[in-house]
């Protein structure tokens, strides 16, 4: 199964740093896809308060990734249907997800790799 993140990877912050970080875990795991057109699984990260993609890129499963510390807009729950998980950031972001009737969520916490910082 090939994923592909059609997120930033260039760049010192945010979801460039992120995008540096889970393109090279999964291209260790062997199943990293550098084009989106190939890719069985889309990963992408949504923007601002109402979930738009930074992509319009398609796959068989597509998933996408929000982390966010202020009210959602009026078309989060509209945008959030287009994906078969939005992975969420913490328990608080998946509870206001449900508030708005989006409950294709799941808490993804991100982890600190301890062999880059220390």
């Amino acid at each position: 199964m090939k994923i592909n993140y059609t997120g930033q990877t260039d760049g010192l912050f945010g979801w460039a740093v992120y995008g540096k970080n889970i393109t090279r875990a999964l291209s260790e795991l062997g199943t990293y896809s550098e084009s989106p057109l190939g890719a069985d699984v889309i990963l992408q990260p949504l923007t601002n308060p109402d979930f738009e993609a930074t992509s319009l890129h398609r796959a068989k499963v597509n998933l996408s990734m929000v982390f966010f510390e202020y009210p959602l807009g009026p078309n989060a729950a509209e945008n959030a249907k287009k994906y078969d998980v939005v992975f969420v950031g913490s328990t608080w972001c998946k509870e206001r997800c449900a508030e708005r009737g989006i409950h294709n969520t799941e808490v993804l916490i991100q982890g600190v790799d301890q062999g880059i910082f220390s």
